[in-house]
């Protein structure tokens, strides 16, 4: 999509690399730290604190939408 729409302007290829990426990086800590996370915390606590850490990814959008329109790179081939 491009940035007048919303988007970042990346094509398919790199967003498919970006979220292959995250899902490695997920399943690396889901892996090796989550159980750990789970028995330290609790399951409440550490349910909280996974949703809690979403606000600030949420808040990070615009901010990647400003920095996009400003910066003058454009990703699009």
């Amino acid at each position: 999509m491009s940035i007048e729409i919303g988007g970042l302007s990346f094509e398919p290829r790199r967003t498919g690399y970006i979220l292959g990426i995250y899902r490695a990086v997920t399943a690396l800590f889901m892996a090796t730290y989550f159980s750990k996370m789970v028995y330290y915390l609790g399951e409440r606590q550490a349910r909280v604190l996974a949703i809690s850490t979403f606000q600030p990814l949420w808040v990070l959008f615009p901010v990647m939408k400003i920095y996009a329109r400003h910066s003058g790179i454009s990703f699009s081939v």
